[in-house]
């Protein structure tokens, strides 16, 4: 058996220990900087999340104007529109009234027109009902006459 001096072991032990010491001071020297670095990243990372939060604010802020300068002046354009509508509902219905009264103002004419016409040809029926009337008259007197003028030759003949 080798036995060895307890001075070797203690001092193998006291440096072992040490050793374990050292890493474990690295270990948390090292534990402390990823600390500090975690700690420094999410500051950081903070900061960016509330930059980042600003600039979505005065996008939506931009857009937000924007959204209501177009909704402004497509309120304008739909009053415009409106309108315009409304301008050609009243060229229309005054289009319509004009149309009604041109027909009204022909249909009298033309009552007018058909009344005269009407007025005319019972006229023309009354002349001719005259003529017809003097005619008939005329022949029945030259037939009468005739007649008389017949039974006085025939008077004049005697039949035997």
């Amino acid at each position: 058996m080798n036995l060895r001096d307890s001075s070797e072991f203690y001092e193998w032990q006291s440096k072992a220990l040490q050793e374990d010491e050292d890493k474990m001071r690295l270990h948390i020297r090292l534990r402390k900087c990823e600390m500090q670095l975690t700690r420094e990243r999410a500051v950081e990372a903070l900061k960016n999340k509330v930059r980042e939060k600003g600039k979505n604010a005065q996008e939506i802020k931009r857009e937000g104007k924007i959204g209501l300068d177009k909704r402004e002046r497509m309120e304008r354009e739909e009053e415009e529109e409106r309108r315009r509508v409304a301008e050609s509902i009243k060229a229309e219905r005054k289009r319509v009234t004009d149309v009604a009264e041109t027909l009204k103002s022909r249909k009298h004419e033309a009552a007018v027109a058909l009344k005269e016409a009407g007025r005319k040809m019972l006229q023309d029926r009354a002349r001719e009902d005259q003529v017809t009337a003097a005619e008939r008259f005329n022949k029945i007197k030259q037939l009468q006459a005739n007649d008389r003028d017949g039974a006085a030759a025939q008077a004049h003949i005697s039949p035997c």
